[in-house]
Order: structure tokens, then C-alpha cells, then sequence
């Protein structure tokens, strides 16, 4: 099985992990996708909160809602890691990630578990 690891679930990775999930076939790769936030910011909606044309709650959403192939690429066998950097930056504990996170990892143990992987920088 071929391994394919896509970093930051913005909207770069997003796109990516959707259009590769229905390009590739299930039975030959592996797509991971490693990001630190579950929620998704949709930062142009931020313009309009002031004047009452969007609410917080319009720019905030979880970002399962944008990337359902998570619990796909998850329950067929692809793991989903957040960086401990990332998360010792935003201060951010497990339970800021989507559940379906399988560890933090170093950069060192991304290293050691991407070896031989075809990995995407978003």
C-alpha cells in the first residue's frame, strides 16, 4: 500500500484530501492528513461580523463538516496525527483535535512514520 500524507487541513488541504480520497483508489493508498484544529475559520466572514451580515457561529465550523472523508480515510486503515510543536505553539491539548486524531507526534516520530510516504506541505 502506497502512503500519502497531507499537512494542514486548511483549505489547500481540504481540497486535497477530498479530491484525492475519490481520485485514488482505497485499496492501494493511505492518506493521511495531520492538522492541529478541528474547527475551520472561514476568515473572509470575519469582514462582515461587525456589521451583523454573519455571526461568529457563521464562520466557525467543524472541520469534519468540510472534510468527511476524515472518518474514511480513519476507518479504512489511514492514520491522522496532530504536530506536537503545533500544539505547544497554540497551547492546544488533545481535546481541542477532532476525535478521530490517532497521537501527536514530534517531528521526530513524523519522520520515522512518513518514511517511505509521499507527503504534501499545505
Amino acid at each position: 500500500m502506497r502512503k500519502l500524507v497531507i499537512l494542514g487541513g486548511g483549505t489547500a488541504g481540504t481540497i486535497m484530501a477530498n479530491r484525492l480520497n475519490a481520485a485514488l483508489g482505497h485499496d492501494e493508498w493511505q492518506i493521511t492528513v495531520v492538522d492541529k484544529y478541528k474547527t475551520h475559520y472561514y476568515q473572509p466572514g470575519f469582514l462582515f461580523i461587525p456589521f451583523g451580515i454573519y455571526s461568529p457561529q457563521d464562520v466557525m465550523k467543524p472541520k469534519r463538516d468540510f472534510i468527511p472523508s476524515l472518518e474514511m480515510i480513519h476507518d479504512s486503515g489511514g492514520e491522522i496525527y496532530a504536530c506536537r510543536a503545533a500544539m505547544d505553539m497554540f497551547h492546544y491539548t488533545k481535546d481541542d483535535l477532532w476525535d478521530g486524531v490517532d497521537d501527536i507526534l514530534t517531528v521526530g516520530d513524523f519522520y520515522q512514520k512518513s518514511a517511505g510516504a509521499q507527503i504534501i506541505f499545505t
